[in-house]
C-alpha cells in the first residue's frame, strides 16, 4: 500500500515521504498513530502543493538573505557601553543587542540570524560573523567605545 508519512517514522519514512509498506502495518501501526495517509490522488496532491510553496518560500529567504548581505558587506556597527579603565564591559554585549543596533544604523530585517561570536566583553574593534538560516553568511565589524561618564 502507496502511504504519504505526516510524521517521521524513524527507520521507515521522513514527513512527506511517499513509500511502499504492507498493508498490515499501515492500518495496524502506521494510521491507527496517525504517522500517514494513504496516498490518494487528492493527498498527493495537496502534497505537491505543499512542497512546491515550501519551495518558493526557501528560494525568497535566499533572495532576501542576498539582498541584506550585498547592505552589510563590511559594515562597521558602532555601540558604546560602561567600561573599565583596563577596557572590560561591565556588562557583555550580546547578539541580540547587536542585531538591534542594525536594524537602528542600517535599517535592515534581520530575522532568524546568527552571530558570532555571541558576545563581546572588551572595547575595541571586533570582527563578527552573520549567520543566515539559508547556509549564507557575512562579515561585519563592531566598534564598541566607552560610555562617557
Amino acid at each position: 500500500m502507496k502511504v504519504v508519512f505526516i510524521a517521521n517514522v524513524p527507520g521507515v519514512g521522513r514527513s512527506d515521504e511517499v513509500k511502499e509498506v504492507s498493508d498490515a502495518y499501515a492500518r495496524n501501526f502506521l494510521f491507527p498513530k496517525r504517522l500517514a495517509k494513504i496516498a490518494s490522488r487528492d493527498v498527493l496532491t495537496a502534497q505537491q502543493q505543499r512542497q512546491q510553496r515550501q519551495d518558493q518560500a526557501q528560494a525568497e529567504a535566499v533572495t532576501n538573505a542576498a539582498q541584506e548581505i550585498n547592505r552589510l558587506q563590511k559594515v562597521t556597527v558602532r555601540l558604546t557601553a560602561p567600561a573599565s579603565d583596563q577596557g572590560r564591559l561591565f556588562a557583555a554585549i550580546h547578539a541580540d543587542t547587536v542585531t538591534a543596533a542594525l536594524r537602528r544604523q542600517y535599517h535592515v530585517k534581520l530575522t532568524d540570524v546568527e552571530i558570532e561570536p555571541p558576545d563581546f566583553k572588551q572595547l575595541g574593534d571586533h570582527p563578527a560573523l552573520i549567520r543566515w538560516p539559508v547556509g549564507r553568511t557575512c562579515a561585519i565589524n563592531i566598534l564598541i567605545t566607552n560610555e562617557p561618564a
